[in-house]
């Protein structure tokens, strides 16, 4: 079974529940915990781990990918050797996600969505999810992302720091099965539903 914990500066704790995004923060800290970008390696998932432009090759969420990026590769992107040690390679790019949940950077003032790419590395990890419940991500042309984030407020999320086991065998095959359900069914309409154990996603202008 993989352990690991999760660390949280008090001091910044108040500011985040102010500010309506301490849960946002917190369901990022347990994807990873549930192994989004801490096991990658052990399950040969990552490729060019430590360079400036690692990628991701697990197949469901490439197939996502593709289809939410008009593209054609055989990986989805991950942050790279810049972004430093907690950031690199353990998250999708921020270049090419920008506001998507599992970056490395929460983008204060706008909604962060949990995209099918990320409900489908769940599958990749061998969990049964619900792709029909990922959250509206909306893709900008690269010129509008890099107009958003220039205005955006982003605040770094955490770091990871070390998988206390690193091993496989025994991984849940259900979220349900780490957390209890109820932590998942969120109360402010403004925050992320939980992707990939709940049924439905939030409605929205924006187009899956």
């Amino acid at each position: 079974m993989c352990s690991s914990d999760l660390q949280f500066d008090t001091a910044d704790l108040a500011s985040l529940e102010a500010a309506g995004e301490l849960l946002d923060v917190i369901t990022h800290e347990m994807m990873h915990v549930l192994g989004f970008g801490t096991i990658w390696t052990d399950l040969g998932l990552l490729v060019g781990a430590g360079s400036v432009a690692p990628t991701y090759i697990g197949s469901q969420a490439t197939a996502e990918y593709n289809t939410r990026f008009n593209a054609t590769g055989t990986s989805v992107p991950v942050e790279g050797s810049a972004a430093g040690p907690g950031s690199a390679d353990g998250h999708w790019r921020e270049s090419v996600f920008d506001n998507e949940l599992m970056t490395p950077f929460y983008n204060s003032g706008q909604v962060n969505p949990i995209s099918r790419v990320t409900v489908a590395q769940f599958a990749d990890l061998g969990y049964q999810v619900n792709l029909g419940a990922a959250e509206p991500y909306l893709v900008a042309n690269s010129s509008a992302r890099s107009s958003a984030r220039s205005t955006a407020v982003q605040r770094p999320m955490g770091r990871i720091l070390a998988m206390t086991d690193h091993k496989t065998v025994g991984l849940p095959r259900n979220v349900e099965d780490v957390l209890p359900i109820s932590f998942w069914h969120r109360t402010n309409s403004t925050s992320n539903s939980a992707a990939v154990v709940q049924s439905n996603s939030r409605t929205s202008e924006k187009e899956k």
